[in-house]
């Protein structure tokens, strides 16, 4: 017969508080933005070595109609996110890390981020695409 029983240690090694999550956790950010009758930007950002685990597209102005892709390449040109629509990163109401897009890949320094489109945006705009990295330290 089952009494509930449970060995202490087992349970402590299995609980994962709050702040042992996020004690490794490092946001790296950069800010974007696209003119006026402009197709697209791309930018240098400086990335915590470690592993990306967490992206999201925070929007500062009206979000054109068309479709705007975001991708992030190393900075000799390999793809590292292949181009997908900035609404697919924006944050949900999700908790902590869980609100921002899963992906997986190891940082080594810079990246770049582009933001493009295939016609010329009618209003320009701005926003902020945010890194969550997973650092060793």
């Amino acid at each position: 017969m089952l009494c509930g029983f449970f060995n202490k240690k087992d349970t402590m090694q299995n609980q994962n508080t709050e702040k042992d999550i996020f004690k490794n956790i490092e946001y790296n950010s950069k800010d974007l933005s696209v003119e006026n009758d402009g197709f697209s930007t791309e930018e240098h950002v400086t990335l915590d070595i470690g592993k990306c685990v967490g992206i999201a597209f925070h929007n500062f102005s009206t979000l054109p109609l068309q479709n705007v892709n975001l991708s992030v390449e190393t900075t000799q040109g390999k793809p590292i996110l292949l181009p997908v629509d900035i609404r697919d990163y924006q944050k949900s109401n999700a908790p902590g890390i869980d609100a921002y897009k899963r992906v997986s890949f190891q940082t080594n320094g810079k990246v770049n981020v582009k933001l493009s489109s295939s016609e010329a945006l009618r209003s320009g705009f701005k926003g902020q695409v945010v890194f969550v990295i997973k650092t060793d330290e």
